[in-house]
């Protein structure tokens, strides 16, 4: 799960997840939640000043039973 708050009042911030080459813009003042999703990397641009990410991250023990993981 990742919570992504934008704490800028005025300016926005453009999140890609995943190297994807679709984004998500999230106002000023607003927050987005992306829960149960599998994320490796993050991408914040723009003009926000003040944006906090929160996450919540699996053991790989939880995810694979054989203890493996994901490579780039």
């Amino acid at each position: 799960s990742l919570l992504i708050d934008n704490q800028d009042a005025a300016n926005a911030v453009t999140v890609r997840l995943n190297r994807s080459t679709n984004t998500v813009t999230i106002a000023g003042s607003n927050f987005r939640a992306f829960n149960d999703a599998w994320i490796e990397q993050i991408d914040l641009t723009g003009p926000s000043t003040n944006t906090q990410v929160t996450s919540q991250v699996a053991p790989l023990t939880q995810i694979s039973p054989y203890g493996g993981g994901v490579t780039n």
